[in-house]
């Protein structure tokens, strides 16, 4: 809306002895003339869209008139019931929403979105994955922070907790983060004044883990990896192995990836019970114990001996409040005579 003759006046020559109202009636005359525009009754000029709505506008409408973060589904409904004539699927908001980043947020990697202008406005709204968020903490401070800080700061925008959240950036595809010795967690590309010693770590891919496989079923025809093997890398490839399967039984698992398993023959469709998963932990921790004549620490630099403490200290309780299954409070009790004994 344009008020016509307001923008005129600001074009007018004080020293033209043509009267005002001849100026208007000429540009009256253009704009009806060649452009089909009259004034209202209030003296405005209306000019309408000549270009259609694109997808990505009516989803700002939609997310600013809720004025809380929406689903690609959700989205999609309200589409469709205020909007009848726009043909559109969950496929193309979503690809229209990626591609204007300056105006639109995600949440994670769930198809969830709201708009950027909301960080500045709601309290504790942050989009991006926590992969993300981490990093925008770790760029606005002088040194690496330890993993339950990062959490903490993680916990204001996402329901999530410690083992996740280091998870998470362990497996950053981008390589953005540096792990330091005790738990402690900086970006690969920032220097830092103090001294860290930085932890060999080495994210592997999903395909270099399935090479690892192959090459284990190479050499062990007979079996598949255990979880009370005595070689780290064993064990590291039955935990593949078991997110993998159960990625599969939840339809979570790509085709690709499906069609390499079926080809070595692994069984993705087998059910692992959780109580074999147990009975395999025990045997490392009784492993551990008969090898190194003590319990395992968690101030350890070693995650498997930290896994160790955390699993027999929360069975631990269990065993004293009576809640194990019949057999592992057996095992238990045989094994807290043991370490009594001793």
């Amino acid at each position: 809306m344009l008020h016509f003759e307001g923008y005129i006046s600001e074009f007018l020559n004080t020293n033209s002895s043509t009267p005002f109202y001849k100026i208007r009636e000429i540009c009256e005359t253009i704009l009806f003339l060649e452009f089909d525009i009259v004034p209202n009754s209030g003296g405005y000029i209306s000019f309408e869209r000549n270009t259609n709505k694109q997808l990505h506008e009516y989803c700002y409408d939609i997310l600013n008139e809720f004025s809380n973060p929406l689903s690609i589904t959700e989205m999609a409904r309200i589409i469709a019931e205020k909007y009848p004539d726009v043909n559109t699927t969950t496929d193309s908001i979503r690809g229209s929403l990626n591609r204007e980043k300056e105006t639109f947020i995600h949440f994670g990697r769930s198809s969830t979105y709201g708009l950027r202008k909301w960080e500045n406005e709601k309290e504790n709204l942050k989009g991006g994955t926590i992969r993300d968020i981490v990093e925008g903490y770790l760029k606005e401070v002088d040194t690496p922070k330890h993993i339950s800080e990062i959490t903490q700061h993680v916990l204001k925008y996402r329901d999530t907790n410690e083992k996740s959240v280091l998870t998470n950036i362990k497996v950053d595809e981008k390589n953005r983060f540096a792990f330091f010795k005790n738990s402690m967690i900086g970006l690969t590309y920032k220097k830092y004044l103090q001294q860290f010693t930085l932890m060999n770590y080495v994210v592997k891919t999903w395909e270099q883990k399935f090479e690892e496989l192959k090459s284990f079923r190479i050499k062990n025809a007979d079996r598949w990896p255990s979880y009370s093997a005595d070689e780290k890398i064993e064990r590291s490839l039955y935990i593949f192995c078991r997110n993998c399967r159960k990625s599969f039984q939840t339809n979570r698992l790509e085709k690709y990836k499906e069609e390499l398993f079926l080809e070595i023959g692994f069984p993705l469709g087998e059910i692992v019970k959780n109580e074999d998963i147990w009975q395999d932990k025990f045997k490392i921790l009784v492993h551990f114990i008969i090898n190194t004549h003590r319990m395992p620490r968690i101030d350890s630099d070693d995650k498997t001996e930290q896994t160790l403490y955390k699993f027999y200290h929360y069975n631990n309780r269990k065993f004293k409040k009576g809640l194990l299954r019949e057999r592992e409070m057996h095992q238990y009790t045989e094994l807290q005579t043991r370490l009594f004994k001793n």
